[in-house]
């Protein structure tokens, strides 16, 4: 009474008990990573079926091979006269109908009312990991299990306890599989196209340095008294790329400057003018004689209109 007031007086209900979690099987034997667990072996023998193993894990302390066998969802029958103690069929096998041909009794069927014969009987194995095989005679009831070991269940026929054979697994239990940690395509080499410019861009790009921005800022001449060495000289000029583009798009093998160190008889933009430059200058010059030339002679031979006209 005392403690149903307190619990209506404080609102908070009394404490409980923790359950332990219900112990749990899957396919394929256990790894270091599963917790208080067993790798369970199934042999079936001359009743077909081959060799299974599974993992029991989350077993309580003390559990025996019986645990293991319910957790990984194994059916048991056991014996009317020793219940699950002596394990008759698992999975049903041997089943009720089956002949299985025992020694002096080719046509012996399984009841499983009584211990089954030494001839024709489930034996009991349990090993711990990285150890060896031992037989048991305890029973499912009675084995206790080695956490983090084995234990096994072979079907013998025609055998005596002293040639009965241990499961065919190695009792060892493997590390679990590391975690990955990454993507696990490798990642794609940085492409040094951009970076990596060839001898001529290298060569235009030193050029273009020492004579700054003004010889591709000016524009071609177009009239009709520029020379062809003033029009190459203005091309050249104009397509020489600046330095942000030599570092990512190669330039054209027939407008860039030279390669460093190949042989030329044109002068370097660092030299001096460029040749677009001179010839511009040398046009300039020669324009200027020839109409002072042209005015020298127009002088000279044509009068006045003052002097009137010449005499006959």
């Amino acid at each position: 009474m005392l403690v149903a007031l307190g619990t209506c007086a404080w609102g908070v209900p009394a404490a409980q008990a923790a359950v332990p979690a219900a112990a749990v099987g899957r396919a394929g034997g256990c790894t270091t990573a599963d917790k208080d667990a067993v790798t369970v072996v199934i042999d079936y023998g001359p009743l077909g079926g081959g060799v299974q193993t599974y993992c029991a894990s989350g077993l309580k302390p003390g559990a025996v091979a019986m645990d293991a066998l319910n957790a990984v969802g194994l059916s048991i029958t056991g014996t009317t006269q020793y219940g699950q103690a002596s394990v008759c069929r698992i999975d049903n096998r041997p089943g009720p109908s089956q002949q299985l041909g025992v020694t002096g009794d080719p046509t012996y069927t399984e009841s499983c009312v009584n211990m089954p014969p030494t001839s024709s009987y489930w034996a009991q194995w349990y090993a711990p990991s990285g150890g060896s095989w031992t037989y048991s005679s305890a029973g499912a009831l009675g084995q206790r299990l080695v956490m983090g070991g084995f234990t096994g269940w072979v079907f013998e026929l025609n055998k005596t306890m002293a040639t009965s054979t241990p499961p065919p697994v190695k009792p060892v239990t493997p590390a679990a599989p590391a975690a990955p940690s990454g993507p696990t395509g490798a990642a794609p080499a940085p492409s040094t196209a951009a970076t990596h410019a060839p001898a001529q861009s290298v060569a235009a790009s030193r050029g273009a340095a020492s004579t700054g921005t003004a010889a591709s800022a000016a524009p071609a001449r177009s009239g009709t008294n520029s020379s062809p060495a003033a029009a190459s000289g203005a091309e050249s000029a104009s397509a020489t790329p600046t330095g942000a583009a030599l570092s990512q798009t190669p330039a054209p093998t027939d407008s860039v400057a030279p390669a460093l160190g190949a042989s030329t008889d044109a002068p370097t933009a660092s030299s001096g003018p460029g040749a677009g430059t001179i010839a511009g200058l040398v046009v300039v010059a020669v324009l200027i004689v020839a109409g002072v030339v042209v005015g020298l002679v127009r002088r000279r031979g044509v009068p006045s209109a003052a002097q009137g006209a010449p005499r006959p």
